[in-house]
């Protein structure tokens, strides 16, 4: 054990237990006696071992250590690509990524795909995934697009040691560009997909992300020949296809796609409610998973339902349609149902002279 000794601006050395096998990071050292039984460090030499060096990791290896490996499982990589600096540096590398959700074939899967290409090598690389979430929309489609792209532009700014800028990133939703263009230094629990900003937060702590994030205007190919399209209008179009696949690939594996855990890159933890991921503020679904759970246990208590009837009823298509509703219609609906409305008998509960009977039937 050291101790700095300020008097003559050396380390005093004290014993403070011995070490069952030699350390790696052990040092020469030469000392002299002092008083009290302590040695006082006049020197030290070199490390006598280095520890043994990691294994090199692959540009992928790095990119799937970041966590989330499901984001990457349809990334499209020839060789490793070394060539995004290049691009960087010439200013032609073009970033695009588009988001895809189909509410009535699958209302809780987001599609999403992403390009990167060099216009000068002609070089590429692509990916698309799709996420399984209570909270899909076409919104968090875009989002979780978006942000892949950022991994990657990440991943490879510490893999080359470079300091990556000026990536030309195309996007067809507005409110994407603008979320990713602010800096987040807090993030509100109510906040709507609040995992994407919370790791988009953490991403921008390690890099400057000095990247022009533009606007492009979606289905162009609608109006204007495919080969009259723009780069960029081209690269969203490619996008666009590939988010709506990876859509139709996750229905058609639907066994497996539910059960993946669907955990963002760089993401420290994630809460999750009967199976189902949080991404907003936590509050509500706790209080609806405890206000059932004590609901089906009064109801097997009292007799009123079994626990398998219980189960069986559609709670949550019920939510859902509640949801929609005024805040008075679902207590109105909540007392109707109950039998709780404040007429006849319960009236009769706390006014001693009102009638018990209906008013209308007698």
């Amino acid at each position: 054990r050291f101790e700095n000794d300020p008097d003559d601006r050396a380390y005093i050395l004290s014993l403070s237990g011995e070490a069952e096998a030699a350390l790696t990071d052990t040092i020469p050292v030469t000392f002299v006696d002092v008083v009290d039984g302590k040695l006082k460090l006049k020197s030290r030499g070199p490390k006598l071992a280095e520890p043994p060096l990691q294994e090199h990791l692959s540009f992928i290896e790095a990119l799937r250590s970041k966590g989330g490996e499901w984001m990457w499982k349809g990334l499209v990589l020839d060789e490793d690509p070394d060539w995004i600096i290049d691009a960087l540096e010439r200013g032609s590398l073009y970033c695009a990524t588009d988001g895809s959700h189909n509410k009535k074939l699958a209302p809780l899967i987001s599609g999403a795909a992403w390009v990167l290409f060099c216009s000068h090598s002609r070089k590429v690389m692509r990916g698309e995934f799709a996420e399984f979430s209570m909270a899909a929309n076409s919104y968090r489609a875009e989002q979780l697009g978006m942000l892949a792209l950022h991994l990657l532009l990440l991943t490879a700014e510490e893999y080359y040691q470079q300091s990556l800028t000026d990536a030309n990133i195309f996007c067809d939703n507005k409110g994407t560009i603008q979320t990713f263009s602010k800096e987040h230094r807090r993030i509100p629990a109510g906040a709507k997909n609040n995992d994407i900003l919370r790791v988009l937060r953490r991403i921008q702590t390690t890099s400057k992300l000095a990247h022009k994030l533009q606007h492009v205007k979606a289905h162009q190919n609608d109006n204007v020949p495919f080969r009259l399209l723009s780069l960029d209008a081209k690269l969203n179009f490619e996008c666009d296809l590939r988010a709506k696949h990876a859509v139709q690939q996750a229905i058609a594996d639907d066994a497996s796609f539910r059960t993946t855990i669907y955990s963002l890159p760089l993401e420290q933890a994630s809460v999750f409610f009967d199976g189902s991921k949080q991404t907003s503020d936590i509050a509500k679904e706790l209080r609806y998973q405890i206000g059932r759970r004590n609901a089906r246990q009064f109801y097997q208590d009292e007799k009123i339902m079994d626990n398998s009837t219980f189960d069986s009823i559609a709670w949550a298509d019920l939510r859902s349609l509640l949801e929609k509703r005024p805040k008075m219609y679902q207590l109105w609906y909540g007392k109707q149902c109950s039998g709780f409305c404040g007429t006849g008998q319960m009236i009769s509960r706390w006014d001693p002279d009102a009638s018990d009977s209906c008013p209308n039937c007698g």
